[in-house]
């Protein structure tokens, strides 16, 4: 029932040490990428110990190297030197210990340990297979508080999303309905002003003809036309990338180079409004009370908002040429044909413009990617390793971000019903699998749930069958699901594994 991390560790914990003669329980978990271990529940005679992150012990390596449990009743010190250790990390060196891994798949996540200070042979076989028992048991429960965690995160990011894509089509919408430049530069702003709460809004627009910036839209502030070249919003325009400083803004912009103008602000995001491939303005939202006011969804949201505003102006702009187009037409001769023609026009391009779908919310990243790829990191030097390595990370993370978000979504398909594999829905790995290795492997990761009950496993499988194509993992975890329930619902007797070819199919049955 317990979807909390540490209260799994809390709870195993304080109920180890009511159901053995111990003095010493630790359960720590393993970051295989780092070499440290992280003490989860550690308590010695009563007492509570705390540690940060440190280097693997001997025992921790020792249960990583062969996933067994180990058993220690005398000599523990001379074991443990004999491993590369010195036989205590904390308090005081047991004579007697027990070591469990914890098992996920194929990877050991961490362990659990119990220790006697005072005496040797304190713990027996029998004590092993119960803890192992236990710490499988914990084993199933974290992977599966872990999978409601990121179920969870993906929930809220899902729910985030939608919210972010409802506002986008409830502005669009309204942008749709204006044709007008100034009233439509006016909506926006007070949309802006409205959905950010920010205590300043600017929407600046650049003359292309002229290289000098105005605020059409000022709220919060007071600024005059600047040449194209001064201040963030010039620097927005010309790189054609989004800035959001939640920090020490003036010091930036001196390390920038760029002068401060317009009223102080302790938070900053502004983005560039694209027409094409060209820059036409900048949209901005401050907060001149609170650092930290603006995150990346709120980037998102504004870059997003700002692609429809190019667009929504644009529209405009066409408007304004068909409107004097139809002027001059009506001062001609063939007035009333010529204005229809701009109006069939008009209506035409403005029906294509509507048409253009929203970019998603996950094409951001990788048009980040792009132009990452294409326009900055060809420009910087790399023959610093520092530099290099930054760049790497920065590619990494960004191909993370975009992977990351299509395997969650893969993993909600996962926890669906199993229906949904039978509708062949599921997305299998491309890799030869053995059926023979993969029960063998089920049983294996089985074998200490038999020895809590009189029961026999008997195995009936053919070592010559075919290789299918499939996902592994899976197919182990589906035999271990059958194999556990089994044993749980069965009191005596055998619960019988096979695995046959029958006709033109592979079959695999588990029965009690």
């Amino acid at each position: 029932r317990e979807m909390d991390m540490q209260a799994i560790y809390d709870l195993v914990g304080n109920r180890i040490c009511e159901l053995f003669d111990t003095q010493t329980v630790l359960i720590r978990t393993f970051d295989h990428e780092t070499g440290n271990e992280n003490w989860r529940f550690v308590i010695e005679k009563g007492k509570r110990y705390f540690s940060e992150p440190r280097p693997l012990n001997w025992a921790n390596k020792q249960l990583i190297n062969t996933k067994q449990p180990f058993l220690i009743n005398e000599n523990y010190v001379e074991t443990a030197r004999k491993f590369g250790g010195t036989g205590v990390s904390k308090g005081q060196p047991p004579k007697s210990a027990m070591f469990v891994p914890m098992v996920v798949g194929d990877v050991v996540r961490g362990s659990v340990s119990l220790q006697n200070i005072d005496r040797e042979n304190a713990f027996t076989e029998s004590d092993m297979r119960l803890l192992t028992t236990l710490t499988n048991s914990m084993s199933v429960a974290l992977e599966n508080a872990r999978l409601f965690d990121e179920t969870t995160l993906l929930l809220a990011e899902s729910k985030q999303r939608a919210a972010e894509l409802s506002t986008v089509n409830s502005i669009s919408k309204a942008l749709a309905s204006q044709l007008n430049a100034d009233d439509l530069i006016k909506m926006v702003g007070d949309q802006l002003k409205n959905l950010f709460k920010a205590n300043i809004v600017y929407l600046a627009l650049l003359n292309s003809k002229t290289n000098i910036v105005s605020f059409p839209y000022q709220y919060g502030d007071n600024m005059a036309p600047l040449k194209l070249g001064e201040g963030l919003t010039s620097r927005i325009i010309m790189t054609g990338e989004p800035i959001l400083i939640n920090k020490d803004l003036q010091e930036l912009r001196e390390q920038m180079g760029i002068q401060s103008i317009g009223v102080p602000a302790a938070s900053y995001l502004g983005v560039p409004i694209p027409v094409g491939d060209e820059n036409i303005g900048v949209l901005s939202v401050q907060s001149t009370e609170h650092e930290n006011r603006f995150n990346e969804n709120d980037l998102r949201l504004l870059t997003t908002i700002a692609s429809s505003v190019g667009v929504a102006l644009n529209n405009a702009t066409l408007f304004e040429d068909v409107k004097l187009a139809k002027m001059e037409a009506e001062a001609a001769s063939n007035a009333a044909e010529k204005a229809n023609e701009a109006k069939s026009a008009f209506l035409s391009t403005v029906s294509h413009e509507l048409r253009t779908p929203l970019t998603s919310v996950l094409g951001f990243a990788k048009i980040i990617r792009k132009r990452l790829d294409e326009k900055i990191f060809p420009i910087v030097d790399r023959s610093d390793k520092k530099t290099d390595k930054t760049i790497s990370q920065i590619s990494e993370n960004l191909q993370v971000v975009i992977s990351e978000g299509e395997r969650l979504t893969h993993l909600i398909n996962d926890v669906l019903d199993l229906a949904k594999i039978e509708a062949g829905k599921m997305e299998w790995s491309q890799e030869n699998v053995s059926m023979p290795e993969v029960a063998e492997r089920a049983i294996a990761a089985t074998t200490s749930l038999f020895d809590q009950k009189a029961l026999k496993l008997v195995k009936e499988i053919d070592t010559n069958l075919p290789e299918i194509t499939g996902d592994k993992d899976k197919l182990i975890q589906v035999i271990i699901n059958l194999i556990s329930n089994s044993v749980k619902f069965t009191d005596k007797g055998t619960v019988t594994c096979r695995a046959y070819q029958e006709k033109d199919e592979l079959i695999v049955s588990i029965s009690d």
